[in-house]
């Protein structure tokens, strides 16, 4: 039987693993080569939500710069994020 308590943790901790995988992805958008890693919920054999984390595959912009071709990485989550300009309007 799952408590109510044990499932409200269980649940505050999944939700916060997802949100430091995608804070971890944002902060390595720029990185060469840097993979994001694709957070899933999922329940475990407890009835309790779990985060399953996948590596992602997709592959990032090739960019030639001084004649270096360098694969770029992909961010999904970064298309939320507010520009400086979008930010001065909220103001």
């Amino acid at each position: 039987m799952i408590s109510g308590i044990s499932a409200s943790v269980s649940g505050l901790l999944t939700f916060g693993n997802k949100l430091s995988n995608t804070a971890h992805n944002i902060a390595n958008s720029n990185a060469d080569g840097y993979k994001a890693k694709v957070a899933t919920i999922t329940e475990d054999d407890k009835g309790l939500p779990k985060v399953n984390l996948v590596k992602s595959n997709t592959s990032g912009a090739l960019v030639e710069e001084y004649g270096v071709t360098r694969e770029t990485f992909q961010c999904r989550s970064c298309s939320g994020i507010p520009s400086d300009d979008d930010r001065a309007a909220w103001v």
